[in-house]
């Protein structure tokens, strides 16, 4: 078999493999160019199919050459302009015109900005403010965690429209700012999923094997399956707050007139009635939905559509839609790793209290917090207000934040000193500002973190594409 019956062959097995549309669009104009000495060009219609290609198929072409022509085979996909090129066709024969896809367009996405093309602020993690609250009960470790479980349970249905999908734990542990090995430590714990409970639930306790290869003799042992976790994209209500809400309902159905009544009048409540922010953990109650606790008190008293619409406006009065907490995909991957996770929330909730005026450009990046580091132990659900004063000290989280001591403590008294109101100076910026114009003009930057701290420390968080797209990393 020469080169051009194998890739011949090769497009008839992906052509059995693949989805037709996918193979039409990517796969089917491909020919090829040139094969010499294990090295075949194949050419290819536009640059993103060059880059569809490479992604996907490359390792499985590969593969289906090799067998063919018994040899490894290095394949490079090369934009050949002439395909679908019918510009200068002077026949007048016009007779495959129908044939041309009408439903799709090329794109090109063009950057001038380093910044934007490696931050990619638009690629972000939208959270409703409510979870705060839960964040209180979690602590920061297994917030970020049902972030991971969350984001990938995104990219499974929200994306791609499926119900579930598999993941590595590599993967979610990467979109929770953690190490592999400390999400498989975390998971083996039964607490994390007693903590986790109503956000993410873990489906089997117990091991489940797959037995059929055994059966078909294609195996001696048996594999074990995936565990499997259902994650609710619907935050429910924390423990005290479930059980807040429902003892505010079963207070005043009687005086609101019934179930129709109590629900409409939860709908137009404060939330400081309905679900204080002193609430405490509740140990004898679990985190529901708006809608479960709608249901489980009036399912048999009012139609199913009358208390879908009620939970719904309910749920939206708890956490309205635009109250979100906005945190770039960027942090989660490059700088959480680097400050930790108790520094990284405190950094996202501090951010979260700034603002810029769309009009005139002016930033608001200095926020006051009047009851301290105790109250920023209390949004983190710590029990130890000085490990908030330890994180300031460290060089990387001083990078981001800066404490600017508000009011001094010797005035406060020592007793006090916990709750003294503090103003920090905040960066917006993933990147900062001067490391973007340092690395893009060839400067060192390193200088600028000496000047930080006399210590050593890694920052590897700036990925630009200078000179080839090298990784920058800071010593």
């Amino acid at each position: 078999m020469d080169a051009e019956q194998a890739w011949q062959a090769v497009l008839g097995q992906l052509q059995m493999e693949m989805p037709r549309a996918s193979f039409d669009a990517w796969v089917r104009d491909s020919h090829l160019l040139a094969y010499d000495d294990g090295v075949m060009d194949v050419g290819v219609r536009n640059l993103y199919a060059r880059d569809w290609l490479e992604n996907r198929l490359l390792s499985t072409v590969s593969r289906l050459l090799a067998g063919m022509l018994n040899r490894v085979v290095d394949v490079r996909f090369v934009v050949d302009d002439s395909i679908g090129d019918d510009s200068e066709d002077d026949t007048g024969d016009d007779e495959d015109e129908d044939d041309q896809p009408k439903d799709e367009v090329q794109i090109e996405a063009v950057w001038e900005s380093s910044y934007e093309q490696i931050v990619r602020p638009e690629k972000a993690i939208a959270l409703n403010a409510y979870f705060l609250r839960h964040l209180r009960e979690l602590g920061p470790d297994l917030a970020w965690m049902y972030i991971g479980f969350c984001q990938a349970a995104y990219s499974a249905g929200g994306r791609t429209g499926l119900k579930a999908a598999r993941f590595s734990g590599k993967s979610i542990a990467t979109l929770s700012g953690s190490a592999e090995r400390t999400f498989w430590n975390r998971a083996a714990r039964p607490e994390t999923w007693e903590r986790l409970a109503g956000l993410v639930n873990l489906l089997d306790e117990e091991p489940q094997w797959d037995k059929k290869k055994v059966a078909r003799g294609g195996t001696k042992f048996p594999k074990r399956l995936p565990r499997k976790f259902s994650v609710s994209m619907t935050l429910p209500l924390t423990a005290a707050d479930t059980r807040s809400l429902t003892r505010w309902i079963s207070d005043h159905i009687q005086s609101c007139g019934g179930p129709a009544g109590v629900l409409a009048a939860a709908c137009e409540t404060r939330l400081a009635e309905l679900i204080p922010l002193s609430n405490q953990n509740s140990d004898d109650c679990t985190p529901l939905t708006v809608r479960r606790i709608v249901h489980d008190l009036f399912a048999d008293e009012l139609p199913i559509a009358e208390l879908d619409a009620f939970a719904e406006r309910l749920h939206l009065h708890l956490m309205p839609p635009g109250d979100l907490l906005m945190i770039t995909l960027f942090f989660v991957e490059h700088i959480l790793p680097q400050l930790g996770e108790g520094q990284g929330w405190m950094l996202s909730i501090l951010r979260d209290r700034c603002w810029v005026d769309l009009v005139s450009g002016e930033k608001r990046v200095q926020v006051t917090v009047k009851g301290g580091y105790n109250e920023i132990a209390g949004w983190l659900g710590l029990s130890r207000a000085k490990t908030v004063w330890e994180w300031l000290r460290d060089p990387v989280l001083q990078i981001y934040l800066r404490d600017q001591r508000g009011i001094d403590r010797s005035e406060a008294g020592e007793s006090n000193k916990w709750n003294t109101p503090r103003i920090f100076e905040v960066l917006l910026d993933e990147v900062p500002g001067e490391i973007v114009q340092m690395v893009l003009s060839g400067i060192d930057p390193a200088a600028y973190f000496s000047a930080l701290s006399d210590g050593d420390f890694s920052l590897g968080v700036a990925r630009f594409r200078v000179s080839g797209g090298a990784f920058y990393r800071t010593q």
